[in-house]
């Protein structure tokens, strides 16, 4: 039994780097086999489909997970040598404004003198659905809110940025023969994981998903950076 279970987790290993997130898939589909709750067979279809889905999407995204609090936050400092700390914080603001619409609507907490702001943000990131009509499924990109927690601490001329609470508002239509209704649903992104716990054809959905979310918070952070960066070419006129 043991060498089969090896052999059987050798499609994992080969494309899974042991993390947090990645391990939580591995024992997941481990503890279903280990249960009885599917077959050899079934447990070497899943790991061959779960590699396919991995190469497809160059791997599994890694995300910043913190053992201690238990949650996904991510952390960047930067350094801006030839800017002060005023500069740096009205910059902030000033790309919160831009971003996020009101800033009234965004900003939580400010505080100069200790060197904080902390803001909570909306933007949209890409699912892939299934639309089902009479005669075909088509996969389709849906639109969804993606919320998080911007956390800024500045010190003289850096910024550490901590961003944490990801979580998502999506919409729902739900059509029945004579009623399209739409709802919304609010959820975090710890309720994704495992993705394995879901039945093998939500998987890539979610996986693009996070893969999606990673790319659109690192995008925003080099965006935010950049911004700051252009200070002095902005008032170079």
């Amino acid at each position: 039994m043991k060498t089969l279970l090896f052999i059987l987790l050798m499609p994992f290993v080969s494309y899974i780097s042991f993390g947090q997130t990645e391990q939580a898939e591995l024992d997941n589909v481990s503890r279903k086999f280990k249960k009885g709750k599917i077959s050899s067979t079934e447990y070497k279809e899943l790991a061959n489909e779960w590699k396919n889905l991995l190469k497809k999407f160059d791997g599994y995204p890694e995300f910043p997970y913190r053992k201690e609090s238990k949650i996904i936050q991510y952390e960047f400092i930067q350094n801006f040598p030839d800017l002060n700390k005023n500069i740096l914080y009205n910059r902030v603001l000033e790309w919160a404004a831009i971003n996020f619409g009101s800033l009234d609507a965004v900003l939580h907490y400010k505080d100069y003198e200790s060197g904080k702001i902390i803001l909570k943000g909306v933007v949209s990131i890409y699912q892939i659905v299934d639309i089902h009509s009479f005669f075909t499924t088509q996969k389709k990109l849906l639109e969804t809110n993606c919320h998080q927690t911007y956390i800024f601490t500045f010190n003289k001329n850096k910024i550490k940025l901590q961003i944490q609470n990801i979580g998502y508002k999506q919409k729902y239509y739900n059509q029945t023969a004579s009623i399209s209704s739409l709802y919304t649903t609010d959820y975090s992104i710890h309720d994704l994981y495992p993705i394995t716990n879901y039945p093998p054809d939500q998987w890539e959905n979610k996986l693009f998903q996070l893969v999606s979310t990673d790319k659109k918070i690192r995008n925003l952070k080099a965006i935010l950076f950049n911004y700051i960066k252009s200070y002095k070419k902005d008032y170079d006129f």
